[in-house]
């Protein structure tokens, strides 16, 4: 085994990485065509994934633990994306998509929070609302195709809360 220059960002193609951004990043190439360069269309993916973090953490710490706890947690979520950059290489803010390549961790994340939303609503709730089966399946597919680590982290968090809540439910 020896090192690769190429081994973040995406490379090995579908190995490490699911196809999910780099669907998103041909489609926007394909629909801008000529006018926008792919590179900038990569650099607008990873805003956009950043972007939507605060949103989707506000919404999950305003679900879990209340409306005052979702402002603190939203500049909480800020200080996540704004890291120092040193850490970068762990994974941890903005850095790492620069760095090591990890783009689609943060798109996998803010679908993982709304699906975790999701699964409070229907856990607390008595009988099924379809509705949200439905969008929690799409937001629990919208993880599958992100991140290969963050679904499944996915996996696990959905077993646990099927363990606890399952005589709920049936």
């Amino acid at each position: 085994w020896q090192y690769s220059i190429s081994w973040f960002g995406g490379i090995p193609l579908f190995q490490f990485y699911a196809p999910l951004g780099f669907l998103i990043i041909a489609g926007a190439s394909f629909l801008f065509g000529k006018w926008v360069s792919l590179f900038l269309i990569y650099r607008w993916f990873i805003f956009f994934s950043f972007a939507v973090f605060p949103i989707s953490f506000y919404f999950f710490v305003k679900e879990f633990l209340g409306k005052s706890a979702a402002y603190v947690g939203l500049w909480f979520s800020l200080f996540l994306i704004f890291f120092p950059e040193t850490q970068g290489s762990l994974g941890l803010g903005a850095a790492s998509s620069i760095q090591v390549g990890l783009f689609s961790q943060m798109f996998a994340a803010s679908f993982l929070l709304w699906y975790l939303v999701i699964i409070k609503k229907l856990a607390t709730k008595d009988r099924l609302n379809y509705k949200l089966i439905f969008w929690g399946g799409v937001s629990l597919a919208l993880v599958f195709l992100s991140h290969t680590l963050t679904s499944i982290m996915a996996g696990f968090i959905t077993l646990l809360i099927g363990i606890f809540y399952i005589k709920r439910w049936f």
